[in-house]
């Protein structure tokens, strides 16, 4: 048998591997907006949780979005660091933001007009999970 040929096997059935791990992470990986921590006036941390409920880690490579409050876009963010997963496992995801100074105030002006005492956050966005691009769009009510 030539080396090529086992070598041309070998790189198809790591093909097939690779492909059934994409679907599996696709299937087995949630994502919860769990907080969202005032650090000042213009800069909060959001934190999200992501679990996996596969045997397998997955590889989160990105993740990008939109931060809205009462349904006002004040902030964009993204995290570009590579995080592991563990199999049947959980982390949080802190992500820092810089409010956008040119969308705040009218996000201030409906929070000051309503009288409301709960903050209405949303979160959308995409995540790459081992080059799947997913998206996610989750909302937290804080009451202040």
């Amino acid at each position: 048998m030539k080396t090529s040929t086992v070598l041309f096997g070998a790189a198809g059935l790591y093909l097939l591997w690779y492909i059934s791990n994409l679907g599996t992470a696709a299937n087995t990986i949630a994502i919860v907006f769990k907080t969202v921590i005032l650090n000042s006036p213009l800069n909060y941390t959001v934190v999200l949780t992501v679990q996996n409920v596969s045997n397998v880690s997955a590889v989160i490579k990105s993740m990008t979005g939109e931060l809205s409050l009462d349904s006002n876009a004040i902030a964009s963010l993204s995290d570009f660091s590579e995080r592991i997963v563990p199999p049947n496992g959980q982390i949080d995801i802190p992500v820092t933001v810089n409010l956008s100074l040119i969308d705040l105030p009218g996000a201030i002006q409906n929070i000051v007009t309503s009288g409301a005492n709960e903050l209405n956050f949303n979160v959308s966005g995409n995540v790459n999970l081992s080059s799947l691009i997913l998206p996610f769009n989750l909302d937290k009510t804080i009451t202040v």
